[in-house]
């Protein structure tokens, strides 16, 4: 015990949660106590299990060191115990409805003087009241507060926030909190947190442009990310503010409308961005915007931006290869990621583009869901300039067959560690033996989900071909996939692997869950075998699994598998505690 530096008691002490004597276990926990610089409580079903045992007691009863508490499977007075009884955290993250005004009160006046994240997320009973005592506590080492889906804070609770002692905040989080208005980032824009370098308003549908000529115009002037994604009723104009405030080291900005497809923002706004102060800007997503058009993508492309490393233009449908070609033979020349997915207008001339043009330091590139690109533009990226990327995904891409995947297999792109090709409904096996016997020997994640046409045949190959560094392998949501070919994988090559997902094929039995339990994978960490619904499936390919060689393997998915017991569940989890169910 002695070499622990940082421990999951939730995992260590499970032989003596089931077995062990009280005296044995009081000596253990002594021990632990001594020992254990730093015990941290996480977010899965182990953990949970043990709360429900009394593992919060038995910590606070022994004084263990406990310093981040991220499991929400507590109570009320759970709460109110955690921030009472655990006075060394320093991180605490819930979400759950125990959130209430009497715990926030609670933790609000404890001693918790090393706290310096708190998330609170997920609860209507939370409200002003407990955002303003917490407001005005002593817990002055906060520096990463993060309120989220609480309905009931208004703009009482958010001016407190601005006006009270927590001046030592860096990071300040508020998303889907409905009923703040203008007011509270008007109260922001003036407060004593200078210290804030990222702020993030998100879903917060009564924020307007006033409040963002606020933050622009305002003190916080050390901002460096600001997220304002989502909330749909701010246009051109607050873009444009932000652009010429007073808000110049940022590096980070997130204007996105991920849920609402948004016609508030148009090419003004971004060509306000291009002309503005914020030439420190690395990170710009303007994703989900629908009037941004080639005008925008051009002004960009020639921008002053040029420090932008990472740009996200997803579900934008109204720019086309004119944006695309201005982008790929412009000025910013440091992007490292581009993210244009699902952009309906764009093919295989903007595509070839991007693979002969300047922009050669790209190394993340997602061009998924992009229905008019076909073999031409991918065997184009496989023959051009792009020679740094690290992750390509061209999933989703219905005209891209075979022959793209034999061109990246044999051609410029063997940097490439990470590779999504799923959904591309005309792949077969022989792009796939392709793939793996080429050069792509660096690859440690490959994902072919989806690809119905891919066999046994090919997961043979991939088995036993040079793609040895896989260390991420999904080849879910396919019938023609059988336990010929888990039994190839299980007595293959591919020993690096540490995540399988062979979800969804229908296939599979318990002949191959047996092979796979007792075959050469045993770095797996993580199998998902959930919603092959065939019957074949059983406890008895389940028990294989918890008798065989994978014991490194702590998260396994079975859900909808309607043919695996209770008592099996209940068999494993005695035996394998450290397992992380989902069923």
């Amino acid at each position: 015990m002695a070499y622990l530096n940082i421990v999951d008691w939730g995992r260590l002490d499970v032989a003596f949660l089931y077995s062990h004597p009280n005296e044995k276990r009081e000596r253990w926990l002594q021990v632990l106590r001594l020992v254990a610089r730093d015990v941290k409580v996480v977010q899965n079903k182990i953990w949970s299990i043990r709360i429900d045992y009394g593992i919060l007691e038995w910590l606070i009863a022994r004084g263990i060191k406990v310093t981040s508490w991220e499991n929400s499977s507590v109570s009320e007075q759970q709460l109110i115990d955690i921030v009472n009884g655990l006075p060394m955290l320093q991180i605490l993250i819930i979400e759950s409805r125990c959130i209430t005004d009497a715990a926030v009160i609670a933790l609000a006046n404890s001693n918790l003087t090393n706290l310096t994240t708190l998330r609170l997320s997920m609860s209507g009973n939370f409200t002003d009241a407990g955002v303003i005592v917490l407001a005005n506590s002593n817990l002055t080492s906060l520096t990463t507060l993060e309120i989220s889906y609480c309905d009931q804070i208004t703009d009482a609770g958010i001016t407190a926030l601005a006006n009270g002692n927590l001046t030592n905040l860096t990071s300040l989080t508020i998303n889907h909190t409905n009923e703040i208005t203008d007011a509270s980032l008007l109260a922001l824009a003036t407060c004593a947190m200078t210290n804030l370098s990222s702020l993030a308003i998100n879903y917060c549908d009564k924020i307007t442009d006033a409040g963002i000529v606020a933050i622009a115009n305002g003190n916080l002037a050390n901002l460096t990310e600001l997220d304002i994604s989502d909330c749909k009723n701010i246009s051109d104009d607050g873009v444009i503010a932000l652009a010429n405030g007073n808000l110049t080291k940022l590096s980070l900005l997130n204007i996105s409308n991920g849920m609402v497809l948004s016609e508030n923002i148009t090419d003004e706004g971004i060509i306000g961005l291009c002309n503005g102060n914020l030439g420190n800007l690395t990170s710009l997503d303007v994703s989900c915007i629908q009037e941004i058009t080639d005008v925008g993508l051009a002004a960009l492309a020639t921008s002053k931006l040029t420090n932008l490393t990472s740009l996200s233009v997803i579900l934008c449908h109204n720019f086309t290869d004119v944006g695309l070609i201005a982008l790929a033979n412009g000025t910013l020349t440091n992007i490292a990621s581009l993210d244009i997915n699902t952009c309906g207008n764009i093919t295989d001339a903007g595509i070839t583009a991007l693979a002969s043009g300047t922009l050669t330091k790209i190394a993340s590139l997602n061009i998924s869901f992009c229905r008019n690109i076909t073999d031409a533009g991918v065997v184009a990226l496989a023959n051009g300039n792009l020679t740094k990327l690290s992750s390509l995904d061209v999933s989703g891409n219905d005209e891209v067959t075979d022959i793209s995947f034999i061109a990246l297999a044999n051609r410029n792109l063997t940097s490439l560690t990470s590779l999504d090709i799923c959904y591309c409904d005309q792949s077969t096996d022989t792009g796939l033996t392709a793939l793996a016997n080429g050069k792509l020997t660096k690859l440690s994640s490959l994902n072919v989900g989806g690809n119905k046409q891919i066999t046994d045949a090919g997961v043979v190959a991939l088995a036993n071909g040079n793609l040895t560094s896989l260390t991420s392998l999904d080849i879910s949501h396919c019938d023609q996939r059988t336990d010929i070919g888990l039994t190839a994988l299980a007595n293959g090559k591919l020993t690096n692997l540490t995540s399988l997902d062979i979800s969804r094929c229908d296939n599979i039995t318990d002949i191959g869950l047996t092979a796979l339990a007792n075959g050469n994978l045993t770095s797996l960490t993580s199998l998902n075998i959930s919603r092959c619904h065939n019957v074949n499936i059983s406890d008895e390919g389940v028990m294989a699994l918890a008798n065989g060689n994978l014991t490194k393997l702590s998260s396994l998915d079975m859900s909808y598998c309607r043919n695996i017991t209770d008592e099996a569940v209940d068999t494993i989890r005695s035996r394998f505690p450290d397992f992380d169910f989902i069923w």
